[in-house]
């Protein structure tokens, strides 16, 4: 009886990104490397992608106050990302100047690790 060959298993890589480099060590990472921060334009930009200029044109004070969300992601795309999405419903100065009080405990430091 002839068997068919072994099929080659299948590696896949599990990535996740941290702001706390134990955490790599704790979920037994095999590599991890701190993500650097984006210059302040490339930041700017990715932000206001982002946000959308529907959003950003709401209202005169909004350009402002979004660059201040901005500057305080730190140039970190995944916090540029995420936060700029979550903001892009929001049409009122309030609710910028709350989301600024919010990033300002927000961590400058994101580890990105993976495992085999």
């Amino acid at each position: 009886m002839v068997y068919p060959p072994p099929t080659p298993i299948n590696v896949s890589k599990v990535v996740f990104t941290t702001r706390e480099l134990e955490v790599c060590g704790g979920m037994e990472a095999q590599k991890s490397f701190k993500v650097e921060s984006l210059r302040y334009e490339d930041a700017w930009r990715l932000f206001e992608e982002k946000v959308g200029k529907e959003t950003l044109d709401s209202h005169p004070n909004i350009p402002e106050l979004a660059e201040t969300v901005a500057e305080k992601c730190g140039g970190l795309p995944l916090a540029l990302i995420v936060i700029g999405r979550a903001m892009a419903c929001k049409k009122t100065p309030q609710e910028w100047e709350h989301a600024i009080e919010g990033v300002k405990e927000f961590s400058l430091k994101i580890f990105r690790c993976w495992i085999n």
